[in-house]
This record gives C-alpha cells, structure tokens and sequence, in this order.
C-alpha cells in the first residue's frame, strides 16, 4: 500500500514537473517573440527616424561586415587552438603542419558564431586566463550575434512591423480618396508606384503591395523550406523599393490565379481577399477608402494576371464597394491585347468596375504618339501656300521585326502616316489634279516590313486588318521575309536609303535592336546627303539594358551630324510606359471624353450626366460581342482623336508661319492668336448653329453652299476656308486608316457580304462583320449622308440625316479649343 502510494506520489511530482517545463517552455516561447518583436521595433525606428542615416549605412555594408566579422572569428579561433611547446626551437615544420590542421576548424567555429554557437572548449586553457584574448574572443562572438540580428532584422523585421502596420491601419486608420493595390513585388508595379507618389499630393492615397507566392523566378525556386524561407523574407532589392515608396505590404499565402471559384461564386460573388486569400487586413482598407480603387496585376506571367483577374472581380467587398455611389474600380491586368484577353475585359466591366488591359506593345507605340516631334507628319514637305495643309512629298517608313510591337507600328503608321495629298482638288466641287475624277486622295506612302518569319506572321496579320491587303492598298505595303543579316535586306537598304524618313526596329531583344539600328542609320548616312527628315526609333525591352543602348544613341547623335540631333531614338522603355499619367489617369482619355461631348453636341445628345459613362453603362448593359466592339471602337476613336491634335497643330502652327493670305489673327505664327476671332466669326458656334437648321438634301448636294457646311463659316476668307476644310479632309484620312488597321471595311469591298446583304444595310456600321458606310473618300460622304437619313417628324421633309463631313470638322475645331482650354486662351 506504502509502495503504492509512494509511486503515486512520485508520479505526480513528475507530471508537475512536465507541468511546469511546458509552462516555462511557453513563457520562454512567449518571451522570445516579445524580445524579438521590441529589437524589431527598435531597428524599424532607427530606420525612420533620428539614426536612419547609420542604419542605411550598416544595410549597405552588412556583407563587408559578416566578412570582417568572419575573418576576425577565424583568426581568433585558429590562435586559440594552436600553440608552439617547444619556445626554443621557434616556429617549425611540424607547426606548420599542425597549424594546417587546426585551419578547417577554426573555418567551422568561425561559422558557428553566427548561429550563436560558442565553443570555448576547442580553445586552449593557458588561454582561458588571459585577458586580453578572453576580451577578443568575447568581442568576436557579439559582433557575429550582432551581424545575425541585423540579417534577421533586415530580411524578417520588416515584415513582422508591416503586418503590424497594416492592422493598425485597418483599424484606425484615417479615410483617403485612392486606394492602389499592386498584386505582386515586380519592376513595373514598382515603377508605377514610384510615379504615383511623385504625382498625387501626400494624404490623399495609399499604397499596398501584396508579396504573393508568383513573385520570383519560377523556373530556380526553391521547394521545402528553403521555399518557406525565401518567401517569408525580402530580397535587397525589394526592401529597398518598398522602404523608398513608404507603402503598406501584405503577404499572401495562396495564389489568387488559382483559387477555385464556383459558378454560383462567380455570379454571386464571394469574398476572394478576406476569406479565400485570409488578406482581411488589406479587405479592410477597402473600407478605408471614399474614391477610387485601383487594383494592379503587372507581372509578367500573361496568362496568370488574367486567371487572377477574373477571380478578383468575383470579390463581394469590392463589387459592393463598386456599387456604392460616387465610387469607382478599376483593376489592371498586364497581357497581350487580343481576342483572349478581351474577354476579360468584356466579361467583367460595368458602369462602375471598369477591367484594362496594360499590353507594353500598345503603350510603347502610344509613346510615339504622344510624343509631337514623332509624329510623321514632321517628315514630309507641308503645302503652305498653294493648297494649304496638305502634303506634297512622299512618306517612306520601315519597320524592322514584325512581332507585337511591329504589328502595332503598321498600324499606327497606316492610321498616322495619311495626309492630304496636294494634287487634291482645292474646292469640294471638283475633281482633283492627278488625272482622275476623285477629289480627295492620300498623299504617296509606302511602308516596307522586314522579318525572317513573315510568312508566319504576314497572314494572321492581314486576317485581322483585311483591308491592308484590299485592291487599294497593295501599293502601301511590301512585306519582306528575311533576316536582318541577310543580302536581301542590304538590297532593301540600297532600295529605300535615299527616301526612308521613319523606321522602327522591334526585334523583341534590345541588343540585337539597338544594334539593327546602328547599322541601319551608317548605311543611310553613307547613301544620302540631307538626313533631317530622317529617324530610327529602337524599342527597348530590357531595363537592365536600357541605358547601354541611350549611350549607344547619344553617341551616333552626337557624333553622326555636324550638330546634335535626335536621328537615333530609344523608345517603350518600362520607366516611361508604368506611369500614374499612361495607365491610371491619362491625359489623352481626358481629351478623349470632350471629343465625345463635342460629337454629342452636333447631334443634340447631350444630357445631365456624363456621355463617356453614359455610353458605357448603355453598350456594357446590353451584353453582345457587337455592343463591347462598338465601345471599345468608339473610345478608341475619341482618344486617337487627341493623338492625333498634335498633327493638326503642327500643319496649323506651319501654315500661319508661311502664309500671309490668312487672316491677321491667324497669319502671325503664333496658334493661340486664334483666340482673337470676334463673336459673330465664332466657328464652333456656327458648327452648332448649321447643324440645328440642317436641312440634308440641300446641305448634302450643295457642300458649296455657305449654308451647309462650316467651312464657310461667315468672317473667314478663302484661304481660312481651305486651310479648315484640308484639316477636316485629314481627319477623315486619318479615320479611316485607323478604322481599316482595325479591321474593318466598306460594305461593298466584302467579297461575299456585298452579295447578301440588302443594300438598305449598308448604310450604318455593322460590328459583327467589321463594315462601316463612312469608311469611303471624302467626296461620297455627301451622298452617303443622303442615303443614311432616318424618319424624323420633327423635320421639314420629314426626314433626318446626318452630316458626317460635319463630325470631321467638329473634331478640327474640338481640337483648336482643347489647346486654348489648355494653354488659358479664348476658345474658337
């Protein structure tokens, strides 16, 4: 019984001894992250506050450091461990040897500092009494423990104080106007943060990057945990970009490409970021916000930021703040702008969650555009005198690779490359010098394509832009399968080097490009005398190389002419397309939006509430693939409208130079002198004042007619007179070689549709078959107005019609007002 109770007793005494070693263990557990979270919190204000100038200066140098640390450890070590008994016989051979044993260890104790490891057992006795190296020894073991906190501290801390940063926030943070999150650690999300803080005044946004599972090198990481590992800590380069942009950093565990969403989720909504993705903390920030939300996938795995998209749209909290009055989302998705991507972009946008695809090809050429010294309408002789604003010398241009940024300057060089040709006819009522009957014609242009695998990518080309190919535009292009080293290219080159003016090389690689190039502009110097209309725009694809290839350039520019000029130019670089003024808040969208409201001014649409979001939520509600190619044609069509105002001032600003048969306000040079037409020579209200009375078939038949058309407006004299109506002429070049590059057609330039479909149909733009009535010269337009009319009671003959010479001159005056809007002018 005795015994029983003795082995009962000695049992509870060691279950209450397990007892109080699990409780110690926890406290212990407890403490340590207490002791580390205070060491982080003092590192983290050291870094922002009195000493962060000694805190950058460790960061930079805590490699040097270790080394030294290292080296120090080493040295002590392999001292410790070796001792010579023999004082008399000095330094022998055998203590050479025995010295190049102890060596690896003393490697490996020097190793073990830094993880805290302290072996004073390996060290000889007479030395465990002596003071000075006792103190070395000491000293060696704190400076690795102080270099292993740093590195901690450095790689870890900053996560542990953002998450604390975060929740704070979360909680009691105050409300802003934008929120930014940015879905993964990459170049161009940092790029684009970068200019959103030099752009938006302090106080009013935020920034949030999400550290996700996607971010790195796929094809060399890690498993295990290693992986563990480096997705816990920050690379030096990240924790530099983010300490620069002071933002707010999440982490998420899952991969949002690949949460797996049920229909009903999908259609209902569910919440993606607080639940799915346990990012409560930034779902919360959502709140915090009174705006705009803006959401960014900029990685460069494509096909990834599209899954992720689609999942993200399928948020309840962000359809719910979507739905919210004066609030507005946009998430941006960075992929290749094509049939795949768009049906992201159709599925998913409303009235007030709007999906954009970032396509670096597009933004890199809309570069070009923005851009007025490269524009082609500086590389060919103005008519100034004679047929004022029109051209009378040819535009020749070359475009070297025909991948996606090659295809996207065809394009854009078909739509920007149109001017009037001088042989026009002056007066809209009759035929035009070039020996035939049409009163209007294009200007010579000829584009010559280069690529060693065009016939791959010639015919999935003219697929999709059909009228390229058409009967009519065979001329404008050849299309050349060779390479760039080939004979057949050098004898392109002694073809075109007496003519070229524009040539673009996008090689997808920026060595071989810039390189291209090179060779390029020395064979064009060595074959032609004057070079000043002449340039080569280099795509740049790399930012690791970026500034080799600006050296490059500066270097031929400055040395190639007897004075610097830009013959050579680096364009499409990511630093100068991920900006706050390209992907967020574009200049050229806002200039857009008052093309629309001028167009809905002649047709007398304008309402209460704003026409762009009108259109939009009209078109986006009716779900059809023609409404989304309707919306995505007509935005387009209002930004391209101020691209392109850079061309029309650019004749205008030349003609009043040159001309002095122009009115006084209009011949001094200077284009804001516009600003000085009277009341009653008020041009736009004339537009308006014509449209009102309009009475199509004597406006429609006449053109001439001062009743008709604002070319006429009264107060102006001949020369203003054809000056604006070469201007509305190049528009509608203009509109329809953007039209064609999109892809569409005249009706009765369809081989089978012609046939089909009644010719009633023509008379509008279908989407579904990419034809358009307009898409036609500019002396039919007239007729076509005619034949487009729709019953109208309201009217004199019971009929209304529209004038679409009209929307032409409407964007030429729209365009003159936007640059006085903008420059603090009278309007015309």
């Amino acid at each position: 019984m005795s015994s029983c109770s003795s082995a009962n007793g000695d049992g509870a005494a060691g279950n209450a001894d397990v007892g109080s070693l699990m409780s110690l263990s926890a406290l212990m557990a407890v403490g340590i992250i207490l002791v580390a979270f205070v060491v982080a919190a003092v590192f983290y204000r050291m870094e922002n506050g009195r000493w962060s100038r000694f805190w950058r200066f460790v960061e930079r140098h805590l490699t040097l450091l270790f080394l030294l640390t290292w080296v120090f450890g080493f040295c002590i070590y392999t001292v410790g461990m070796f001792i010579v008994t023999d004082d008399a016989a000095g330094f022998t051979v055998d203590s050479f040897l025995r010295l190049l044993r102890q060596t690896p260890m003393g490697v490996v104790h020097a190793f073990g500092m830094f993880v805290m490891d302290s072996d004073i057992s390996a060290v000889h006795e007479e030395f465990h009494s002596n003071l000075l190296f006792m103190t070395l020894f000491s000293l060696a073991h704190f400076m690795a423990a102080a270099v292993s906190m740093l590195f901690v501290i450095k790689h870890f801390g900053y996560n542990l104080m953002a998450r604390v940063q975060l929740w704070a926030t979360g909680c009691s943070g105050a409300m802003r106007e934008r929120l930014f999150i940015f879905w993964g650690i990459n170049e161009h999300s940092y790029l684009l943060a970068a200019d959103i803080r030099r752009t938006l005044k302090a106080g009013t946004y935020r920034l949030v990057f999400v550290k996700t599972a996607d971010d790195g090198d796929e094809t060399s990481a890690p498993t295990g945990l290693d992986r563990l590992f480096d997705f816990l800590s920050l690379k030096n380069r990240e924790l530099d970009h983010l300490k620069e942009l002071n933002c707010l950093t999440a982490t998420a565990f899952a991969r949002l490409s690949r949460c797996e969403l049920t229909a009903a989720e999908r259609k209902d909504g569910t919440q993606v970021l607080a639940g799915k993705l346990a990012l409560g903390q930034v779902a919360r920030l959502i709140g915090k916000t009174r705006g705009e939300l803006h959401f960014f996938m900029l990685g460069d795995d494509q096909e990834s930021n599209l899954r992720a998209t689609a999942n993200i749209c399928a948020d309840s909290d962000i359809r719910r703040f979507a739905e919210a009055e004066g609030h507005k989302v946009t998430i941006y998705s960075h992929a290749r702008y094509d049939s795949a991507s768009r049906v992201v972009e159709d599925a998913y946008s409303s009235s007030n969650l709007d999906v954009k695809i970032v396509d670096s090809s597009h933004a890199s050429i809309d570069q070009l555009k923005s851009t007025p010294d490269y524009h082609p309408i500086r590389f060919v002789e103005l008519d100034t005198t004679r047929n004022v604003g029109t051209v009378s010398s040819p535009f020749t241009s070359l475009v070297v690779g025909f991948g996606e940024s090659g295809q996207d300057a065809v394009r854009y060089l078909h739509e920007f490359g149109a001017f009037v040709s001088s042989l026009s006819s002056v007066d809209d009522d009759q035929p035009g010098s070039d020996n035939t009957n049409r009163q209007v014609m294009r200007s010579e242009y000829h584009c010559h394509v280069v690529d060693a695998g065009m016939d791959q990518l010639k015919g999935r080309f003219l697929s999709s832009a059909p009228a390229l190919d058409g009967e009519g535009s065979r001329d404008l292009y050849s299309f050349h399968d060779c390479d760039i080293s080939s004979p057949d290219f050098y004898s392109l080159l002694d073809e075109v080097a007496a003519t070229v003016n524009y040539v673009v090389v996008a090689l997808g690689d920026s060595e071989q490009s810039i390189s291209a190039a090179v060779n390029i502009f020395n064979y064009v110097r060595r074959n032609r005398v004057d070079i000043s209309r002449f340039k080569i725009f280099v795509r740049s694809y790399s930012s690791y190389y970026e500034q080799h290839m600006r050296d490059i350039a500066d270097h031929y520019n400055q040395v190639g002419t007897p004075a610097f000029a830009e013959h050579i130019v680096i364009f499409g670089s990511a630093a100068s397309i991920y900006t706050f003024g390209n992907i967020v808040e574009s200049r050229f969208e806002a200039e857009g939006r008052l093309y629309n409201r001028a167009y809905c001014t002649v047709n007398n649409r304008l309402g209460t509430k704003d026409e762009w979001a009108l259109r939009r939520e009209i078109l986006l509600g009716r779900h059809t693939l023609e409404a989304y190619g309707e919306l995505r044609r007509k935005e387009m069509q209002d930004v391209e409208n101020a691209y392109h105002a850079f061309t029309k001032l650019y004749i205008i600003e030349r003609v009043c130079a040159d001309n002095s048969a122009l009115s006084p306000w209009f011949a001094d040079g200077r284009v804001p002198k516009f600003g000085r037409i009277s009341a009653h020579e008020h041009l736009l209200e004339g537009i308006v004042e014509a449209q009102g009375d309009y009475s199509a078939p004597d406006s429609c038949c006449h053109p001439s007619d001062s009743g008709g058309h604002p070319s006429a407006a009264i107060g102006y004299n001949a020369a203003d007179q054809l000056l604006f109506r070469n201007l509305a002429r190049l528009e509608h070049l203009r509109w329809n070689g953007s039209h064609e590059a999109l892809g569409y057609r005249y009706y009765g330039d369809h081989p089978t549709l012609s046939q089909q479909l009644p010719f009633g149909a023509w008379h509008s733009c279908n989407e579904r078959y990419r034809l358009h009535n307009c898409l036609m010269p500019w002396e039919a337009l007239d007729a076509e107005s005619l034949l487009a009319g729709w019953d109208d009671a309201t009217k004199p003959d019971g009929r209304a019609y529209p004038d679409y010479k009209l929307y032409d001159f409407v964007v030429v005056t729209t365009t003159i007002n936007n640059y006085f809007h903008s420059h603090g002018q009278n309007q015309v």
